[in-house]
């Protein structure tokens, strides 16, 4: 699969049409509001589970370089040793929790005691088997997913710094936060920084942390290349079902989620080519 200039030219133009319409009267606004069902049990399915395959993708990352590490001595070789398991059960809470927390997010009394302790037990048992496998899986068969593990490493961290630190300088009202048209701002209005969370709408981390799951295929590639279309195609799907999700529950605006999405995706483009180059 080659990743052509021209393919990443079109894929970029496609943004820019999208976004230049986007920011034309009221289109971004009306179509937003008119997809808000609170009550969409799918939706509510993603707003779970739709950012989950980045943390899982850090999570297996870590994991087989971990496992495929070298014994070498030195200080190198204890700072794997230490970090890599914390990561590990770092990771492996956050994927088990944070779903947890999104199902009492807007409660009043906030997630119980009984459901964080629940997670934080399965987090662990996951940790738990995750570096039993990393300590006895033969590393000479794990060590061809070195570069696809770094490249999803650097997938995530990258595009969650980057929508992170644009939330924080656009410092744009959520949907759920408006009440009609009059406290509606454009994507392009630039008007923070802050730290409030309502304020964070533009552009939208559910969405780019389920588009993170077309970084899969690079794993796959060095499996069975033919695997590699069918692997983006769902990840796309994911992706997308994650994003209307973010809109339909009024979290976020039509806008926020397209560029929530395309950064996963030209972070992607970019990072994914030396994979599938080197690996082929």
């Amino acid at each position: 699969m080659v990743l052509t200039k021209k393919f990443n030219a079109i894929v970029l133009g496609i943004l820019v049409i999208l976004m230049g319409i986007l920011a034309v009267g009221t289109i971004d606004y009306t179509i937003s509001v008119n997809l808000v069902n609170p009550d969409s049990i799918w939706a509510e399915f993603f707003n779970l589970f739709g950012e989950m395959p980045a943390n899982v993708g850090i999570l297996l990352s870590v994991t087989l370089l971990y496992g495929s590490r070298k014994d070498r001595k030195g200080i190198m070789s204890i700072l794997v040793h230490i970090f890599s398991p914390l990561l590990i059960l770092l990771f492996s809470l956050m994927t088990v929790v944070v779903p947890i927390g999104y199902v009492f997010e807007h409660t009043e009394s906030g997630m119980p005691q009984s459901a964080l302790l629940v997670g934080l037990l399965i987090g662990l048992a996951l940790a738990i088997g995750l570096m039993v496998f990393a300590l006895k899986v033969n590393k000479e068969k794990i060590r061809k997913f070195r570069l696809a593990a770094w490249s999803m490493i650097l997938l995530v961290l990258g595009e969650i710094i980057l929508v992170n630190v644009l939330k924080i300088l656009w410092a744009r009202p959520r949907m759920r936060s408006i009440d009609s048209i009059e406290g509606f701002n454009y994507w392009y209005q630039i008007q923070g920084p802050t730290g409030d969370n309502e304020l964070k709408s533009f552009p939208s981390g559910h969405t780019a942390n389920g588009f993170a799951t077309i970084g899969y295929s690079m794993f796959l590639f060095s499996l069975n290349k033919a695997w590699v279309k069918p692997a983006i195609y769902f990840g796309l799907t994911w992706g997308t079902l994650t994003a209307l999700s973010r809109v339909v529950l009024g979290a976020h605006f039509l806008s926020d989620v397209l560029v929530g999405g395309y950064i996963t995706i030209l972070l992607f483009l970019l990072i994914s080519r030396r994979v599938f180059k080197k690996a082929a």
